[in-house]
């Protein structure tokens, strides 16, 4: 892991959702391991996402709103 991630959000299921850069992470433990959720979200070069935004469906999914830039 390059960096340790920012933590985030306490998501429906109880675990930890964080950022770092471009990688999102989970952790089953309040932040003291992390598991890679996403890695390196882009969309071919012009966009990306949008710092530390992460939507959280009902049933779970997370959603990682992204701009596009032309």
């Amino acid at each position: 892991m390059e960096s340790e991630p920012v933590p985030g959000e306490s998501l429906q299921s109880g675990k930890l959702a964080g950022l770092a850069g471009k990688k999102f992470y989970v952790s089953e433990d309040d932040g003291k391991t992390w598991t890679l959720l996403c890695d390196d979200v882009q969309s071919g070069g012009q966009g990306g996402p949008y710092s530390c935004t992460m939507i959280e469906a009902r049933d779970g999914r997370l959603l990682f709103p992204t701009r596009y830039t032309n």
